[in-house]
């Protein structure tokens, strides 16, 4: 019916702008992947602490967009690396933070 139809188009109306409010966010977060990684010089990972850090950011980006098994994958790869990280300590607390969003919007609050 028209009543149907209009309730279909007013609901695809809602889910359109709330793709258009998530992407500034969106872009944001894929201009600082951009500065860090080119901060790395492109050049490949040679030591843990580099591994690490290329998981974290990867790892940060696919849980942006959505990706969040692969995210996780990434995340906790990086975590597992925390006994032979010399220099960038930061990479386990912002891995685990992004595996407590990952967690948290799967609803599962007390292991978030």
């Amino acid at each position: 019916t028209a009543t149907a139809c209009l309730q279909d188009i007013e609901a695809f109306e809602a889910e359109l702008e709330a793709a258009a409010a998530s992407m500034p966010k969106v872009e944001s977060e894929k201009k600082g992947f951009r500065a860090r990684l080119s901060s790395l010089k492109t050049k490949p990972a040679t030591g843990d602490d580099e591994k690490a850090v290329l998981l974290l950011l990867k790892g940060n980006l696919l849980r942006v967009l959505g990706q969040e098994e692969r995210a996780e994958l990434l995340l906790r790869a990086s975590v597992d690396l925390k006994a032979s990280i010399m220099e960038d300590k930061y990479v386990v607390p912002y891995a685990l933070y992004d595996l407590a969003e990952i967690t948290f919007g799967r609803g599962d609050l007390p292991a978030a």
